[in-house]
């Protein structure tokens, strides 16, 4: 089956764009996200978060461990870690079993 992006976003966040392809099976979300500044902090409890970078480059802060990204990169944030990314990026986002607004971590300063 074909998907494709949809014309508007998802949803709008404190720099973020994200297009939510439909749903392409039982408990499983794919975004399609453009970064141009970055995420704040957010715990994968409940989920994991794969994000695949299209385009761009950036760090992302896992558990505290600080990592350099960039175009072609796989990141891999696995249930119930904290996580948080800065940079300027285009980013393929799948989330299993997938997203729970309870999961964000909301007045917390980022670590990159």
């Amino acid at each position: 089956m074909k998907h494709k992006l949809p014309d508007t976003p998802t949803f709008t966040q404190k720099g973020l764009t994200g297009y939510q392809f439909p749903t392409v099976g039982d408990g499983v979300e794919i975004y399609y996200v453009d970064s141009p500044v970055g995420h704040d902090r957010y715990s994968t409890d409940g989920c994991d978060n794969y994000y695949y970078i299209i385009s761009g480059s950036g760090k992302f802060s896992i558990d505290g461990k600080i990592v350099d990204v960039v175009a072609g990169d796989l990141v891999e944030v696995s249930n119930g870690v904290e996580m948080t990314y800065k940079g300027n990026m285009r980013i393929l986002l799948i989330m299993v079993p997938g997203h729970d607004a309870k999961n964000h971590i909301s007045g917390r300063p980022t670590d990159i």
